[in-house]
């Protein structure tokens, strides 16, 4: 049952990238929701034939200097990973973090 439910998400998220050529922006927080979205979203992408893989999809994220420091090192190395990834599977994959500063 599980697998039938990621089965489908992951159909629907190939469905969206491939029906039109507008960019995907993605925010990643680093927690339990945004980080299997992450991973559901490369996934389904880089199983897409590669003559149809011409979208960019931008993952962003924003350190406001108060996360835990395992959040920001975590976020920091998936960022990486994701660019590695864009290099083997030829995919465009760009990952952003923006610093920000919070006044209390």
């Amino acid at each position: 049952m599980m697998i039938d439910l990621i089965s489908q998400i992951k159909e629907e998220m190939e469905k969206v990238y491939l029906e039109d050529n507008k960019p995907i922006g993605l925010g990643f927080s680093g927690g339990k929701d945004s980080s299997p979205y992450i991973s559901f979203s490369m996934g389904s992408i880089s199983v897409t034939p590669l003559k149809e893989r011409t979208k960019t999809v931008q993952f962003m994220t924003s350190d406001t200097k108060v996360e835990v420091p395992a959040n920001s090192e975590f976020i920091n190395s998936t960022l990486k990973r994701i660019e590695h990834l864009a290099l083997v599977e030829s995919v465009t994959f760009y990952a952003y973090s923006r610093l920000g500063v919070i006044q209390l």
